[in-house]
This record gives structure tokens, sequence and C-alpha cells, in this order.
């Protein structure tokens, strides 16, 4: 689970703000980083959600919206927006708040 191309691509784009990785896991997972990998950026690392509580259902996409959802419970963001990114996707340029005119409680999808 890297993140060197993404990191150095996405400052090339010149995006704003700080950039946190929310990754969900396991005990043994957690466990098993090396320090340099969660400190290479800010890391928030949320347990996972892959196998859901109620259901037993195993959905591994469960664990995007509940790392977000994890994130925010835990910590107090400074930021007024956050952009959700894939750890396979590249900024190529910046997203700008000028641009995009978010409005509160509103996603903007690109």
């Amino acid at each position: 689970m890297s993140l060197g191309p993404t990191v150095q691509l996405s400052r090339g784009s010149q995006q704003p703000g700080k950039l946190t990785r929310v990754a969900c896991c396991t005990d043994d997972e957690r466990n098993s980083y090396s320090d340099a990998y969660k400190t290479s950026v800010n890391t928030f690392l949320a347990p996972s959600f892959a196998i859901h509580p109620r259901t037993g259902d195993d959905y591994p996409p469960y664990n995007k919206p509940e790392a977000v959802i994890s994130y925010l419970e835990h910590t107090t963001p400074e930021e007024e927006y956050m952009l959700v990114l894939d750890s396979d996707m590249i900024l190529r340029r910046p997203f700008l708040v000028e641009e995009m005119k978010p409005k509160l409680g509103l996603a903007i999808g690109a």
C-alpha cells in the first residue's frame, strides 16, 4: 500500500492543504506496518470495516465510507473542506474551492 507516486504527483499539482492518509486495517495489519509507513504522510488508521457488524457480509468497499466516518469521529480537521481520493488517483491540477464552489452538505464529484 504505497502512496509514493500519489504523494509526489499530488504535490506537483500544487494542491493546497495537508495530505492525510486514511486507511482501514485489522489489528494484525496495524502491528505489521513500519513506522516509516505510518509517518511518511500524516496517517489515520481506522479499524477494518470489511465485514459488516450486523449482517456479517464480507465486502471490502465498506471500508472507504466507514474510514472517513471514523476519521471524522476521532479527529477535528482544521480544514473547512476535505477532498477524498483513492490511492490510485492522481491529481494533475489542484481542486480549488474557489472554482468548485461547494455548498454546505453537498458533495462534488469529478
